[in-house]
């Protein structure tokens, strides 16, 4: 291979890396301006602080998670059952195949409460980061995007 080619390559997959974090950016196939583009971006961080909070005596809290890389691609999903003391009850991960973020936590969800359901408690508090999710199951008609 020549040194152009193994550029040339180098170059499409570092576009490719930033296209799949930044899939509205338009990019030129040129390193100079893809460079100038990049190093020219304002990106914000957004991070919040999230405490979790032990459940009232007989009640259990079930924490769940899922998510897909390309989503929809490969997807996985899990989470933890704690009781009032905070103590781990039981905990599951799960490999979905090919799905979206959402599904892969719907999933996760759906696995977590079977578990509370199988193993005898019966007052569970859910605790899921998707609000789409949670929307659909409150079945509320519109998702703010704000809410994220």
């Amino acid at each position: 291979m020549t040194s152009w080619f193994i550029i040339q390559q180098v170059i499409k997959f570092i576009k490719l890396i930033i296209n799949l974090q930044f899939p509205d950016l338009q990019l030129s196939t040129s390193w100079h301006e893809m460079y100038t583009t990049v190093e020219q971006l304002n990106l914000v961080i957004h991070s919040q602080a999230i405490f979790w909070h032990k459940p009232d005596h007989g009640w259990v809290k079930l924490n769940v998670d899922g998510c897909s890389k390309g989503n929809p691609g490969p997807a996985v999903g899990g989470g933890i059952i704690r009781d009032h003391a905070g103590v781990m009850i039981s905990t599951f991960v799960e490999f979905y195949g090919e799905c979206s973020n959402n599904l892969a936590e719907a999933k996760a969800m759906f696995t977590g409460i079977s578990i509370c359901l199988n193993k005898g408690p019966r007052n569970v508090i859910v605790e899921s980061d998707s609000m789409i999710i949670i929307n659909l199951i409150k079945r509320v008609k519109k998702t703010s995007m704000a809410a994220y």
